[in-house]
């Protein structure tokens, strides 16, 4: 809805804000990245959509709570996630270029408050910046880019925008395969930035002035720059690397092929540019609904998710942990990425209290290790004194459900390490069971641990 408000205020009510949320709603990289909220995404989108609405508001309507209020989401978007950074600069150049006079008269206006929402902005920036941003910049070597050359990121990024926006990417995470028939969404959208380039140079070499294209081409640079300055800061950021990352730019894409379109066919070649747009809106939405219905498809035959991280297992093992948590003092993870989606999907009389994950601590990885080191400060001593820890404070005396990985792990011989870590204090791991998905490949182990009340190790 708020996308659909944002709509308006720059295309109009009509034909032209249904386009745009058809494209949106049926865009598999919406749809996909919000059911399995990679990282996180919806929080994400909604902080983005909040920010440009109240910036608009503020526009509209002289107000300075709006104004207020767009810098309170861009806080509250950094702290959901780090890259959101990218956004926050790109919008603030945008901005300060495109609505200069805006921010004087906003200044001149409410001069005390402007000052102290600055200053206060500006303040939890920089703490974000050396508490957060650049301490986990030193500490997440975990896929980083930092080793590639430029020449390689420069091939890398734009193939990443590409396969993630044509829904290729999600389908590869989640079901190991590439997408048989990706959207056409990046063929006819991108394109259309060019088109707009070469339009504006045609009515400058021309010297046509057209009262409604002027309007539109204010809202187009300022989302066009927008995307092109997010794009830079993904293609010279260390660590961009994955699609939750490219999402940043989500919906900019569609919001620039509609007002492109718009402007256009609004402004010349009205009925033979009006047809082709329509063509082209609904060639769009017919391929990602194809998309889209691919991803169903594979959805619901359980033989497609070999991924341990994505399987439809994930919703036996939740209803195992809630019809027995309250047996079991702690419910242990031995491993990533359980622990969310099992806590996610716990019923609401469930004591998420008890479920923990502790599996840095028996990783071999150097690089979880310095991880575990950032995200657990007081992981910084020895590993027999962190384990020792671990131990007398949620084993010793304790009777555990510990959940593993059946297999290979996601985690290099963290299984191994927890395996040894019993060893030596002597938690005796009995077998409950073993949780299949639909094709009968094993993928959780269930384990009954329980030790004495006072350590032998």
């Amino acid at each position: 809805m708020l996308w659909y408000k944002i709509a308006n205020k720059i295309v109009g009510k009509g034909f032209w804000a249904l386009a745009f949320v058809a494209l949106m709603v049926t865009d598999p990289a919406f749809i996909m990245n919000t059911r399995v909220d990679l990282g996180p995404f919806v929080l994400q989108n909604l902080l983005i959509a909040l920010t440009i609405y109240c910036y608009q508001q503020s526009l509209e309507k002289i107000s300075f709570y709006y104004f207020a209020l767009s810098f309170v989401m861009m806080i509250l978007g950094l702290a959901n996630k780090i890259n959101f950074l990218w956004f926050i600069l790109s919008f603030l150049y945008v901005v300060v270029l495109y609505e200069h006079a805006f921010i004087v008269s906003i200044c001149k206006r409410y001069y005390i408050r402007f000052s102290l929402v600055l200053a206060v902005f500006a303040g939890v920036l920089i703490a974000f910046m050396f508490f957060l941003i650049i301490p986990a910049a030193l500490h997440f070597p975990i896929g980083g880019m930092s080793h590639v050359r430029l020449a390689q990121k420069i091939l890398y990024v734009p193939r990443l925008y590409l396969d993630t926006f044509n829904g290729f990417n999600n389908y590869d995470i989640i079901f190991f395969k590439g997408l048989d028939t990706p959207s056409l969404v990046n063929v006819i959208e991108l394109p259309c930035m060019f088109l707009w380039v070469f339009s504006m140079a045609y009515i400058r070499i021309s010297k046509i002035h057209n009262t409604v294209y002027q309007y539109h081409i204010k809202p187009i640079q300022f989302f066009l720059m927008l995307f092109v300055i997010e794009f830079l800061f993904m293609l010279f950021t260390p660590h961009t690397r994955s699609p939750s990352h490219a999402m940043i730019l989500w919906p900019l894409a569609h919001v620039l092929f509609i007002l492109i379109i718009a402007a256009i066919s609004q402004s010349f070649f009205k009925r033979r540019f009006l047809f082709l747009a329509k063509l082209a809106i609904l060639i769009v939405v017919t391929s990602q609904c194809f998309a889209d219905y691919q991803f169903d498809r594979a959805f619901k035959n359980d033989a497609n998710s070999p991924n341990n991280l994505w399987t439809p297992a994930i919703y036996q093992l939740s209803n195992y942990v809630n019809a027995h948590i309250n047996t079991f003092d702690n419910v242990m993870f031995a491993d990533r990425g359980m622990s969310t989606p099992v806590f996610s999907l716990a019923k609401r009389n469930v004591d998420r209290i008890k479920m923990h994950e502790y599996w840095s601590l028996f990783t071999d990885s150097p690089d979880m290790r310095q991880c575990a080191g950032f995200v657990h400060p007081f992981f910084s001593k020895s590993d027999r004194e962190n384990q020792q820890w671990l131990y007398k404070t949620y084993y010793q005396g304790k009777h555990n459900l510990i959940v593993m990985f059946a297999n290979r792990g996601l985690t290099s011989n963290v299984k191994e390490g927890f395996l040894e870590f019993a060893n030596i204090y002597h938690i005796r791991l009995s077998p409950i069971q073993t949780i299949s998905d639909g094709d009968g490949n094993n993928i959780y182990m269930l384990f009954s641990a329980t030790s004495s009340p006072v350590s032998t190790a």
